[in-house]
């Protein structure tokens, strides 16, 4: 049975190698473009993931507001 290699890096080694590309005077403007716009979508990742944390924060603390109310009336 063929086994399956995932061999796509980390977006810590793919901002790595965009920032040296982007350092590099002999690079490209096609490579330069490409690792801005890769860079660039990984901060609408990022942004995206932390408007998702912070909404999940909130109704967190919505629920437990809630479920303190809901002990304080039990009692």
């Amino acid at each position: 049975m063929p086994r399956y290699v995932d061999l796509t890096p980390t977006w810590a080694t793919a901002v790595r190698v965009y920032c040296a590309v982007l350092r590099n005077p002999h690079a490209t403007a096609e490579a330069a473009a490409a690792a801005e716009q890769d860079l660039l979508r990984l901060a609408d990742i990022v942004d995206s993931a932390a408007e998702a944390e912070s909404a999940e924060a909130a109704a967190i603390r919505v629920l437990a507001a809630a479920a303190h109310r809901l002990d304080r009336r039990r009692k």
